[in-house]
């Protein structure tokens, strides 16, 4: 993904600086005891970051998690055997995330693709 105009003109969305920020707690290392190279976390700092809100439709952010989870599944996130494939890898991941867009936009492609799941389950190829 290149930009976010990009992003919101693939999933139909609206991206929007957010009126409050995320604040979150940053570990501070500080030395109890130096000689003994003993340290402990005191979590007291706070950073503000910047958030967007975005709105999409539900099937297009849908198609989003299904494919995401899809990701995760295949373990092609930080794997060193697929960096080899990247190309190959690369061409799963964009056909898989159209199918997912494509099954969430037509619900009769849906209701199809879970029939042939089915299927595969009784032939053991799941």
């Amino acid at each position: 993904m290149k930009s976010v105009d990009e992003f919101c003109h693939k999933y139909q969305a609206e991206a929007r600086p957010s009126s409050r920020p995320f604040r979150r707690a940053v570990p501070v290392l500080y030395s109890v005891f130096e000689a003994q190279g003993i340290g402990a976390f005191d979590t007291r700092e706070y950073e503000d970051i910047a958030m967007v809100d975005i709105t999409m439709p539900e099937n297009c952010f849908r198609a989003l998690l299904e494919h995401d989870s899809w990701i995760e599944r295949a373990g092609l996130q930080d794997n060193q055997y697929f960096s080899n494939n990247v190309s190959r890898a690369a061409n799963m991941i964009v056909e898989h995330e159209r199918e997912c867009r494509l099954r969430c936009e037509h619900p009769a492609l849906q209701k199809a693709w879970e029939q042939y799941q089915i299927m595969l389950g009784l032939y053991g190829r799941d």
